[in-house]
C-alpha cells in the first residue's frame, strides 16, 4: 500500500508541481497554459509511476541505493519510450531527454520514499 501510494499519487504530483512552478517562473502572470500542462503531465506521469512501481516492487530484496538506481533507469526508460510513442511528431528528439530526466528524478524520489531506511530487522548470518 505505502509503495502504491508513493509511486501513484506522490510522484505525478511532484512531476506536475514541478512542470507547474516552471512553468509559473517561465510564463509570468498568465497560469492557463501552466495549469492545463500541469495536469497533462500528472496523466502522463501514471502510467509511468505504475510500471515502475511494479520494478520497484520486484527489486525490494536489494540494497536501498542499488534498487533506487534501478528503479531510477526504468523510470527513466518507460517515460522515454511512452514519451517517443505518444509525442513523436510533436516533439524534436532533443526533447525526449526532458522526459527521461524527469522520469528518473520522480521514480528514484519515490523508490527512495518507499524504503524502510533501517527499519527492517537485521538478517543475522549466525547457526
Amino acid at each position: 500500500m505505502k509503495r502504491a501510494l508513493a509511486f501513484l499519487v506522490f510522484g505525478p504530483l511532484l512531476a506536475s508541481g514541478t512542470a507547474l512552478l516552471v512553468m509559473a517562473q517561465s510564463s509570468g502572470p498568465d497560469h492557463g497554459f501552466a495549469k492545463i500542462l500541469a495536469t497533462a503531465v500528472f496523466f502522463f506521469t501514471l502510467p509511468v509511476a505504475a510500471i515502475t512501481a511494479c520494478v520497484d516492487g520486484v527489486l525490494d530484496d536489494i540494497s536501498i541505493a542499488l534498487r533506487a538506481v534501478l528503479s531510477a533507469t526504468a523510470g527513466a526508460l518507460v517515460a522515454s519510450v511512452l514519451a517517443f510513442v505518444l509525442f513523436s511528431w510533436m516533439f524534436p528528439p532533443a526533447a525526449w531527454l526532458y522526459f527521461a530526466f524527469g522520469g528518473a528524478t520522480c521514480m528514484g524520489v519515490c523508490s527512495l520514499l518507499t524504503s524502510e531506511f533501517g527499519l527492517r530487522p537485521a538478517i543475522s548470518t549466525e547457526a
